[in-house]
């Protein structure tokens, strides 16, 4: 999902919605770990990895 930020494709409050309505209910985001991990209600996470940067 952070990925549609990252190319420009969504604004973050419809992100934000999307998240939501998927269960999501917290996020953190680790830029040392290039990740994101996304929290369900009932504890469930969901791990996203971020593209490796180019130069």
């Amino acid at each position: 999902m952070g990925r549609l930020i990252q190319a420009g494709r969504t604004k973050y409050l419809t992100f934000c919605r999307q998240i939501m309505e998927a269960g999501c209910v917290g996020y953190l985001v680790s830029m040392q770990g290039r990740r994101a991990v996304y929290y369900g209600r009932s504890g469930e996470t969901y791990v996203e990895p971020f593209p490796s940067a180019t130069s």
